[in-house]
């Protein structure tokens, strides 16, 4: 008697168990939608959204504003040419580069980019600024990353690489890293980029977390996670995603969100690696990602609109 009782109590820790890493290993993909915002008409190239939560999106044509709590985009002023990359700072001014090698900023509060900075000699492809120093860093088309300083409006080259430069990002005490054919630390006392090995294929894209984990998509598809607070810096490879990845975020809660040219946005929860939620309904590809400040997510598409996560 005792010993059927013992092998029935067996077998259902043992099922038991079973429906445990079953359930485990599958990590059912939850789904979320998108709502369109007014539609811009035009293909969304970059999305940043500033202290305040203003949402900017920038376009073949211009950037557009729309300020906070509000689903309306209007053009803003004072730009020229396509835009190609936005930043914004710690203060909230705001900075377009265009693909005439022009980088216009807009002064918080204001719907004009009233100053034009001049010294990249060719198209922008990535902008970023540094909340510790102030300055402003244009990566662009042949290679080039310049910065320009506070209260100057000239910007002038530190660094160069064989590639065009495709994403930058700061993190920790104005530690900047570089996307290109492959993922780069600039060296600002030398002058150079240091390749930061790990990754395979270009990068394609860069966000970070509050932690100053770097995220980097390739064109292979790929999420890479780079620990750079590390003693010994670490690398994981995320998964859950699919398609090829055209665009990162972070919100204030370390939630990481990777679009795609599949028309999807998977999300992986703080401190994991692997991308459990979708979140559909853009109809189009992934061009842009961002995330405010109350955690709103928003999406840039090739369909010409803004979508924002519900």
């Amino acid at each position: 008697m005792m010993k059927n009782l013992l092998k029935i109590l067996k077998t259902l820790v043992l099922t038991t168990l079973a429906t445990i890493n079953v359930v485990a290993c599958c990590r059912p993909i939850q789904k979320t939608n998108f709502q369109p915002m007014t539609s811009i008409n035009e293909k969304i190239t970059t999305l940043i959204t500033d202290p305040t939560g203003n949402i900017y999106a920038a376009s073949d044509n211009g950037v557009y504003k729309c300020n906070a709590g509000q689903d309306d985009f209007a053009i803003m002023t004072g730009t020229s040419g396509q835009i190609t990359a936005l930043a914004t700072d710690k203060d909230g001014n705001v900075y377009a580069g265009s693909d005439d090698g022009y980088v216009y900023k807009c002064d918080v509060g204001s719907n004009h980019f009233a100053s034009t900075m001049t010294g990249v000699s060719s198209k922008i492809t990535a902008l970023v600024t540094d909340n510790l120093s102030g300055n402003v860093y244009a990566g662009s088309d042949d290679g080039n990353l310049c910065t320009c300083t506070v209260g100057s409006s000239y910007f002038t080259c530190l660094a160069a690489m064989r590639e065009k430069i495709t994403a930058l990002i700061i993190v920790g005490l104005s530690n900047l890293y570089a996307g290109s054919d492959a993922f780069y630390k600039c060296d600002f006392i030398k002058g150079t980029f240091d390749r930061v090995t790990g990754t395979i294929g270009s990068v394609e894209i860069l966000t970070a977390d509050h932690s100053n984990n770097i995220y980097i998509g390739n064109n292979k598809g790929i999420v890479y996670k780079f620990k750079a607070n590390n003693v010994r810096p670490s690398w994981n490879t995320m998964t859950g995603t699919g398609g090829q990845i055209t665009a990162l975020a972070t919100d204030k809660d370390g939630n990481v969100y990777a679009g795609s040219n599949n028309g999807k946005v998977y999300k992986c929860n703080a401190g994991d690696d692997h991308f459990t939620s979708t979140m559909t309904g853009t109809g189009g590809q992934i061009t842009a990602l961002a995330t405010d400040k109350d955690g709103n997510v928003y999406a840039g598409s090739s369909n010409s609109k803004v979508y924002k996560g519900c």
